[in-house]
C-alpha cells in the first residue's frame, strides 16, 4: 500500500486495501472525510491487488454515496458513476481512475451538506477473483 505513487502522486485515503472480491458482488468502502470535495482535486484511483484481479464478463460499475455530518441517511447516490471493463488486472495495473464530481451536487437538495463519501464497486460475481486497492489522491 503507497503513500505515493510512482508518478509523485500523494494518496491521500486508503479506500480498499488489498481486498478480496471473490464470494461477493459488491464492495463499500468505509465512511470517508472529504473536507476538500469542493475543490474539485479529489480523484479516485482503482488498482490491482497483491493477486491478479479479475472482473468476469458484464463491466464492474462505481457508485459515489454522498452523505453529510450525520451519516445518517445518503444526500445522494450516483450509481453506475464508472464503468470498469471485464479483464484481468495485474498488481498495480490500473483499473480506472475518475475525479469525485462536486458540481453537479449545486443541482441536489442538501447537495452543499456533503462531509463524507463512501465508494461501492458492483461486479459480476461468478468468475470474478483476486484482489485490488483503491486510493483518495490529490491532484
Amino acid at each position: 500500500m503507497p503513500n505515493i505513487f510512482n508518478d509523485g502522486t500523494q494518496v491521500d485515503q486508503i479506500i480498499f486495501d488489498d481486498i478480496s472480491i471473490a464470494g461477493a458482488s459488491s464492495k463499500t468502502s468505509d465512511f470517508m472525510v472529504v473536507p476538500a470535495l469542493y475543490t474539485g482535486r479529489l480523484e479516485v484511483v482503482f488498482m490491482g491487488g497483491s493477486t491478479d484481479c479479475v472482473l468476469a464478463t458484464n463491466p464492474a460499475t462505481v457508485d459515489i454515496i454522498y452523505y453529510d455530518k450525520s451519516k445518517g441517511s445518503a444526500i445522494h447516490t450516483w450509481s453506475s458513476y464508472v464503468n470498469i471493463p471485464a479483464s484481468t488486472y495485474s498488481k498495480g495495473k490500473i483499473l480506472t481512475e475518475f475525479h469525485i464530481p462536486y458540481r453537479k451536487l449545486k443541482e441536489v437538495t442538501n447537495g452543499d451538506k456533503v462531509s463524507y463519501i463512501k465508494i461501492k464497486i458492483n461486479y459480476t460475481q461468478s468468475g470474478s477473483s483476486g484482489n485490488l486497492n483503491a486510493y483518495l489522491v490529490w491532484k
